[in-house]
């Protein structure tokens, strides 16, 4: 994302120049058009029959306020704000934290923000990101549960704790490992809200821990992260200690990555006992401003976390089998055209099997 680098004196007219701040604005305006299709034919009580087409339009700003400290260490905060698709609530906060880096401690940051997860990969994807991106918006929680790829939500940006170490070389300046670690006391609670009570139904003192290797191997860049997601269990939820492993591997413009995670009892209300997991696998080739990108993914376990359902919640899949091809075409520095095609397969319990797609066209501009 390309950002304007300004000064918070010219902003907001601060007396001394001792209190400025370099302050960067960037955003995103995201437009899109979908074809869409499920066999599961069940809808809200009141609604007419399903739409297969629709458009919608998506928006993202960010500031980032950072000053520098004596000895390299830098320190700032972030805001985002982005719409949630609602005419109720047409704008929201993603992200609010401050922060602290240091070149020989790391960067710590305090606020709403993703946790340590962020650091896993997984099969590259273009554009939309296919099966990990913006097809959920065409689709009915209701009857379609949306499986995380890392199946934990890796930008979800519940209040938290979060410290990313430098960067330290392994076995010289070609081998570096990062790692990551964060602490959520309640998944659903952001912003100004605070937790009087323990929810039954929600992740609690949730310990996410992630590393990075990066690495050259040849005519070969390599990237391979391992995962542990911890919560504590409540009255009705299970405690869960979630495990996950990721790689890609990219050489003369082609890259080729997967991931597996086992989701144990993630999200699991007491009683509940059969198996969580989900994997991944693609491959993406970069030609000048071109993308294109070909993956898959499987996976079960219950709709709530990995799974994301509404009123189908708790209930167990089966299978979901999802494809995923996507084109990307850069225009001009930040305007960006890109094709998006998600195919579907869902077998479900306690419900009607679902198989459909999602093909969407979108027009971005990235400031």
């Amino acid at each position: 994302m390309r950002k304007i680098l300004l000064t918070s004196t010219a902003l907001l007219a601060l007396p001394t120049s001792a209190h400025a701040f370099d302050v960067m604005l960037g955003g995103s305006v995201d437009f899109r058009a979908a074809l869409f299709h499920e066999s599961e034919k069940s809808r809200p009580a009141g609604e007419g029959p399903r739409r297969s087409r629709d458009i919608q339009s998506e928006y993202d700003f960010v500031i980032t306020a950072q000053k520098e400290a004596p000895r390299g260490i830098t320190y700032g905060a972030l805001i985002e704000i982005n719409n949630s698709q609602s005419h109720d609530a047409p704008a929201g906060l993603e992200q609010a934290y401050v922060w602290l880096e240091s070149p020989a401690l790391g960067k710590a940051m305090f606020g709403d923000t993703y946790g340590a997860r962020t650091l896993f990969v997984i099969a590259p994807t273009v554009g939309e990101d296919q099966m990990a991106g913006s097809y959920t918006n065409f689709t009915d929680p209701r009857s379609l549960g949306r499986l995380q790829p890392a199946f934990v939500d890796q930008t979800l940006g519940a209040t938290k704790l979060v410290w990313y170490s430098p960067k330290t070389a392994m076995f010289g300046e070609d081998h570096t490992l990062q790692l990551g670690v964060s602490f959520t006391p309640r998944e659903d609670m952001a912003g100004s809200e605070v937790a009087l009570y323990d929810n039954a139904t929600e992740p609690k003192n949730v310990i996410e821990i992630a590393a990075q290797y990066t690495g050259i191997m040849g005519p070969a860049n390599i990237v391979v992260s391992p995962m542990v997601v911890m919560a504590q269990s409540s009255a009705t939820q299970r405690s869960a200690t979630l495990w996950g492993l990721g790689a890609q591997a990219e050489y003369a413009g082609v890259t080729i990555g997967g991931s597996y995670v086992d989701g144990s009892h993630y999200g699991m209300q007491t009683g509940q006992t059969l198996p969580q997991r989900v994997w991944t696998a693609g491959l993406k080739y970069e030609l000048g401003s071109m993308e294109f990108a070909a993956s898959t993914m499987r996976g079960r376990g219950y709709m709530g976390y990995g799974f994301i359902g509404s009123a189908a919640k708790g209930n167990y899949v089966d299978r979901l089998s999802m494809w995923g091809l996507g084109a990307s075409y850069n225009w001009f520095a930040g305007f960006t055209t890109t094709a998006d095609a998600v195919f579907f397969d869902q077998k479900i319990t306690a419900g009607e099997p679902n198989t459909g797609h999602v093909l969407m066209l979108s027009q971005k501009l990235s400031f």
